[in-house]
């Protein structure tokens, strides 16, 4: 499924929004045109050295955490668009083609309490930079899971083990995902 660029109506409907309510940053709220505020931006932690062939912004922690939290549970899916922004330098350093970006499903009964999938919000942006599809259902939860949120590291690992399996492989077979 491509997901197309939002029409020039709808476009021209947010940039309206934004001059009658700025939006707030996306981690203390304070008035901003971009993700976050100059403050929190400030505080934003390179990340350390992930694994190799995989990407990371910056480390979760401090403001990035608080912003990360509010758009899974504010109940407002653009915090969590303006987030993906923050994705976009790393599009940059992609050497190769990349065939599809698939964010992460959540489950059925969290989707609905939600209204939103944070992840699939994240991903749109990065999909639209990149030129290629966001594969709303290349990922299957096949089992719910207790939150993440009071969980270590380690615990986190355990809870995810096993839950997603891919769809429809020959959409992603053999592309860059």
């Amino acid at each position: 499924m491509r997901i197309a660029p939002l029409s020039w109506l709808a476009a021209r409907a947010l940039a309206l929004a934004d001059l009658l309510a700025p939006r707030g940053c996306v981690a203390c709220g304070e008035p901003v045109t971009l993700a976050l505020c100059d403050l929190c931006a400030v505080s934003l932690l390179d990340a350390p050295d992930p694994l190799p062939g995989i990407l990371v912004a910056h480390e979760h922690g401090g403001a990035l955490a608080r912003a990360v939290y509010r758009a899974k549970y504010d109940g407002d899916p653009t915090r969590a668009a303006r987030l993906g922004a923050l994705l976009l330098p790393l599009t940059a350093g992609i050497a190769r083609p990349v065939g599809c970006v698939l964010p992460v499903p959540l489950h059925p009964r969290r989707l609905r309490q939600r209204g939103y999938n944070q992840s699939m919000e994240l991903a749109r942006p990065v999909a639209l930079a990149l030129g290629c599809p966001l594969l709303a259902e290349g990922l299957v939860r096949v089992r719910d899971t207790p939150t993440q949120t009071t969980l270590a590291r380690g615990e986190r690992e355990a809870n995810v083990a096993g839950v997603f399996r891919v769809a429809g492989l020959r959409a992603i077979e053999g592309a860059h995902v």
